[in-house]
Order: C-alpha cells, then structure tokens, then sequence
C-alpha cells in the first residue's frame, strides 16, 4: 500500500483543525487575563484609596471630637485665673483647683476611649495631668523641644504630633501608652494644654487598611514622626532622620506634601520592589497618613486567574489533540479496511463485503460499494451469458463456413471438368449433363441452408423483438405498480389523518361526558336540597349520570379502536413503502435485462448482415448455375462460348471461395475473441 506523508494525513489536518480553535481559546484567555487584571487592580486601587479616605475622615473626626471637647479648658476662668496667679493669696483655691481639674481629667480620660491623657504644663504654677508629672517648669521643659519650638511658633493653631517626645519620661509616659498627641497654647496663661489621642484608636483606624503581607501604613504627624503598621504589627520610626523612618525621607513622600488637593495614589520603587503608594493629608492639619502596598499583593489577586487560564488552555490542547488523533485514526484504520477490500474487488474477487460498524458517511461509502460490487456481479454475469451464446454463435458460423468452402471446391472442381470436357463437346455432352445436375444439386443444398440460417436468424430477431416488448410492457407494469403502490400510501395517510380525526372527536364527547357528569352532580345536589319534592329529579340525574358513563366507556372503546386502527395504519404504510421498494428494484432489473436484449439485438444485426453477405453469393452461384445450364443446352452450337462462359464460372468460384476463406477467417477471429472474453470474465469471482 502506498505510504502517505504525516502532514498529509487526516490525523494531522484533522490535529490542525481542533488546534485552531484552541489557539483563538490562548488569544482570548489571555485578552480575557489582561483585561481581568486591569479590572481588578483598578478596583482594588480604588478600594483602597476609599478606605484611605474613610481612614482620613475618621481621624480627623476623632481630632474634631477631641479639640472640641477640650477646647473649654483653653479658656476656662477658674483655671486661666489659677495660672495667671490670681489666686496667690487665696490658699484654698491655691489647693482646690489643681485637685479638682485633676480628678476632672481623670474622669475624662477614663470616660473617653478615644484619649489616654490629659496635661497642662506650667512654669509658674504646678503642672496638672493623669500622668505622674516629674521636675518643675515643665512648660519650658516642652518648649525645648521639636514640638514645643512649632508650637511656639504659632500659639493659635493647633498641632498634632507624633507618639515621640523628648518629655514623655517627665510626663510619666511613653510611646506605648499613646498614639498621637494634640497641643494647643493657651492664651494669656503661659500653659499648653497637652491631649494624647489613645494608642488603640490610631491602631484600628491604621488597621482597616490591609494591603497583605509587607504592606505598610503610617500615620505622619508634622514633627516627622511616623506610626507604621507593617504585617500586622505597629512600630514607631527613631527618629525624622535615623535608618527607620520609611516615608518622610522619600522623594514620594516629599512630593506628595507639595500636592495641593492633599491625596493621591501612584506606583513608587523602594528598596528594590514596586509599591502602591497612597497619601492623604488630614484637612486642616500638618499630617498625613500614607501607605506602601506591593505591587505583588495586587497581581497576586489575578494569579488565580491566570492559573485557571493557563490550566483551561492546556487542558483544551490536550483534548483537541487527543481527539483530533482518536478520530483520525479511527477513520484512518475504516479507510485501510475499505482499501483492501476495494483492492480485493480491483483483482476480481467480487463477493467481497464491505461493511463498517460506523453511523456516519462511511456506512454511506460502505453501502454505495457494496451496491457497485452488486450491480458489477449483475453486469459480468450477463456479460458473460451473452459472450456464450456469441461462441456458439460464433462456433455455429465457422461450420457454416467449412460447408461453404467444400462447397465451392466442388464447384471449382466441376468447373475445372467442364472447362477440360469442352474438348469433348460433342462426345461427352451427356456426361456433362450429369455433373451439371449434381452441381445444381449441391447448389440448391448451399441455397437451402443458407435459407435455413437466414430463418433462423429473422426468428432469433423477432424473438428479441418481442422480448423488447415485453420488457416495456413489464417495465410499463411496474411503473403503474409503483404509482398504484403511491396512491395506496397516500390513501392509507389519509385514513390515518381520518382516524386521528375520530379521536379528537371522541376527546370532545369525553369533555361533553364530564360536564354532563358534573350537571348531573350538581342536579343531584339540588335534588337533595329539594328533599321530596326533588327526588324525581334526582332519578332523571342518576340517569342522565348514567348515561354520560356509558358515553365514556363507550368512547374511550372507540378510541381504543381508534389507536389500533392507526397502529395497523402505520404498519401498512411500512409494508406499502417495502412493496413500493421492492417494485422500484424490479423496475432496475428491467432496466438492466433490457440492456441485455438490446446488446443481444445488435449481434443479431451484426450476424444478419454477414448472412445477407452469403445468401447474395449463393444467388450468384444460383445465377451462375443457370448460366451453365443454358450453355451446355447450346454447346453444340456455340462451344467457344461454353469455353469462355466456363472460365467466367471458375472465376466466380474463386471469388466465392475467396469470400468464403474470409468469412472463415472472420468467424475464427470471432470465436478466439469471444473465448478471450470467457477468460477474462472468468477472472471475476461472483459466487
């Protein structure tokens, strides 16, 4: 068998084929992927940059509540008087009211979640507040250091300030204990009133950002200070300047604190990895709160997109290949099958059967060579009796010739007699008017047989003749057969249709039944309601109930009767269109035996031809014989003629001889072709 190349092969088309689909699949789960990612990294930035705001709201609501609640104090009389040392003179008041604003700031700090301590800090009075106060002049203690020279710098706003203080030992507290802390100086009293905002208020608000792990969140006061939530954990930088600080030494950070609007969010490079970057200043005050979120954090959100992607698109390869090879070489293994038996079929062996178990176009194929290898065997096995009765016909003839050429070299021979006796005329007259009865003897023997074959011949063609006609007439039968076949089919849909029609007529008188029933109920209802006077009634509805049972029963037997006339109905049809079936492959088998006829009319005509052929020779014989005849009846008279009308004869049976010798010849072609027909037919195996 003749090897195909591997790229040729319906395994390989058929592989390219699924592999096109699963390549627009790679294009769109990747579009699909990018698109994803963009989507969701832009929600997730606008998450949270919302949540930043929400952060930024909520401290500075918490700052608002703060300075609103404590901004009393900054002008509280008792307290203002007791600082300005209006109450030098007066002890008790000397002793009560740092006593009192005292257990007040107590009271406030544990009342309010939101602080953890309270301070005034003087210089010329005693510094009051929940911490345990240490040294003296506190409030030039404070104004040494980096919060107390801003705030000194301007007494009329407010600060807030990082949870780092040079003063937090002297104040009895440290970074642990607070969060933030807010400063205001107090007019005209030469105090500052100290607010720490609570450790666990900056924490939550910190915390409900969560960019993952190695996020950071802080909190940046103006002092330089930051609080950092980092994986989870708080931290304190050491410092505006030292190694720790994360954001107040940046570039980012710088500019984002030269932006006007205050807020923001763009993708920074620190320490060798891309972060988020998300700032937003607290309105109204020197801080900020920033966030560092890795890049990675956020594309790890599509990761498992892009896993499912890549996963669906390998998988799609897999099968498009598995399948393209599965049914490739399953119509691969079907069409080497039908092959070898399609070359089975090429070498003669016509009983080969070629089948397949396959439900699609190859049953197709399988059934359309099986019918060729039908029809095939059908057309040898009536080549093959025609190509025997043309041997015999051929056998029969090259008799008839051998007859004719012993025939004619007894003519010769006579003619050669008469041609020596016409030396003898007047002596052997007699004698040769007795050869010349034998020759007209064997004369009218060649004319008779050649009357007989011509005979048979016009017999042999009207036989064929008629089984022309029969044919047609059969075929013509058929035909009217398979219309007549039509019309029962169509006769039988129709009864069908009639019978369908007849249950949609007993649905209706089962629907007139069941209302005549639920009349009846209810007619036997009211009877019942009548009491006596309704019990007439109520017999005239029993049977009238009665009666629309009966008309159930008896339609649901008709449509019992119905269905089987439809089931039988359907079964005829069945066996009207196997009859139509059959009668169209009787019509195919007239058609072929008429070729037959026809093919055999032609030999006939054929052979008709050459008989004509012989029987023109035999009248030339026949003439030729009555020319002799009237010679030898003047041959006393006229012997030179009978010289030369004797060698016009031997002529002529030459040329009959001659033409003979060929019809010899031909018959012998004839038959050594019809036996080389036999051979060849006989390569075909049919049975």
């Amino acid at each position: 068998m003749r090897k195909i190349p591997f790229f040729r092969k319906i395994q390989f088309k058929l592989t390219i084929a699924f592999l096109v689909p699963v390549a627009f699949i790679v294009i769109l789960g990747y579009a699909s992927f990018e698109k994803a990612s963009e989507g969701i990294v832009k929600s997730y930035e606008e998450s949270v940059n919302q949540t930043m705001q929400m952060m930024n709201q909520y401290l500075t609501l918490v700052l608002d509540t703060v300075q609103s609640n404590y901004k009393e104090y900054l002008n509280d009389d008792a307290l203002t008087q007791f600082y300005k040392g209006l109450y030098d003179n007066d002890v008790t008041k000397r002793y009560t009211v740092p006593k009192q604003y005292t257990t007040d700031f107590h009271g406030l700090v544990t009342a309010d979640a939101m602080i953890s301590n309270i301070y005034v800090l003087a210089d010329r009075e005693e510094s009051i507040g929940t911490g345990k106060l240490s040294g003296e002049k506190l409030y030039s203690e404070y104004f040494k250091t980096k919060q107390g020279a801003m705030v000194d710098a301007d007494r009329y706003s407010y600060f807030v300030f990082g949870n780092k203080c040079e003063m937090d030992e002297m104040l009895g507290t440290d970074s642990s204990k607070y969060g933030a802390r807010l400063v205001r100086y107090m007019n005209n009293a030469g105090t500052v009133l100290v607010v720490d905002i609570s450790r666990e208020c900056v924490e939550n608000t910190l915390a409900s950002l969560d960019g993952g792990f190695g996020s950071y969140t802080a909190l940046v006061t103006c002092d330089g200070v930051e609080y950092i939530k980092t994986s989870g954990e708080m931290e304190l930088s050491e410092g505006i300047t030292g190694p720790e600080n994360l954001f107040v030494e940046t570039e980012f950070y710088q500019k984002a604190l030269e932006t006007e609007d205050g807020e923001g969010a763009q993708y920074v490079e620190y320490q060798g990895k891309r972060y988020l970057f998300l700032y937003s200043k607290l309105s109204g005050r020197s801080a900020m709160i920033c966030s560092l979120i890795p890049e990675e954090n956020i594309v790890a959100r599509v990761a498992d997109i892009k896993k499912i992607s890549i996963v669906l698109v390998v998988v799609a390869a897999i099968a498009a290949i598995g399948m393209g090879c599965v049914i490739a070489g399953s119509y691969g293994k079907t069409i080497n099958r039908m092959v070898r038996k399609i070359r089975k079929v090429g070498e003669g062996d016509l009983t080969v059967q070629i089948s397949t178990r396959r439900k699609d176009e190859f049953l197709l194929l399988a059934e359309g060579i099986t019918e060729m290898t039908t029809n095939m065997k059908a057309l040898i096995t009536n080549v093959t009796d025609a190509s025997r009765e043309l041997a015999d016909a051929a056998e029969w003839v090259f008799g008839s010739s051998n007859t004719f050429i012993e025939t004619s070299d007894g003519i010769k021979q006579a003619i050669k007699e008469i041609e020596t006796g016409t030396s003898r005329l007047d002596t052997d007259s007699a004698d040769c008017l007795e050869e010349m009865d034998t020759l007209s003897k064997k004369i009218g023997f060649v004319s008779e047989n050649a009357g007989n074959i011509s005979s048979l011949t016009n017999e042999a063609k009207t036989a064929v003749t008629s089984g022309m006609s029969s044919m047609d007439a059969l075929n013509e039968s058929a035909a009217s057969t398979t219309q007549i076949t039509e019309q029962v089919i169509d006769a039988i849909r129709e009864l069908e249709e009639k019978s369908k029609a007849i249950g949609q007529i007993i649905k209706t008188i089962n629907d007139i039944a069941e209302e005549t029933n639920l009349l009846s109920l209810n007619a036997s209802i009211e009877a019942a309601r009548a009491g006596e006077a309704g019990k007439g009634f109520a017999v005239v509805a029993g049977e009238i109930k009665k009666l629309a049972d009966e008309s159930m029963t008896s339609s649901a037997r008709i449509g019992e009767i119905v269905e089987e006339i439809v089931a039988k109905t359907g079964q005829v049809v069945e066996v009207a269109k196997r009859a139509e079936e059959v009668v169209r492959s009787q019509e195919e088998a007239v058609d072929r035996t008429a070729g037959s006829f026809e093919a055999i009319q032609e030999k006939v005509t054929s052979l008709m031809e050459s008989l004509t052929q012989i029987e023109q020779n035999v009248c030339n014989m026949e003439q030729a014989r009555a020319n002799t005849l009237s010679a030898i009846t003047s041959i006393s008279a006229v012997s030179a003629e009978t010289a030369s009308g004797s060698t016009t004869v031997y002529t002529a049976a030459g040329k009959q001889t001659d033409t003979v010798e060929e019809l010899q010849e031909a018959a012998g072609k004839l038959s050594t072709r019809a036996e080389e027909l036999t051979d060849l037919l006989q390569k075909f195996k049919i049975e």
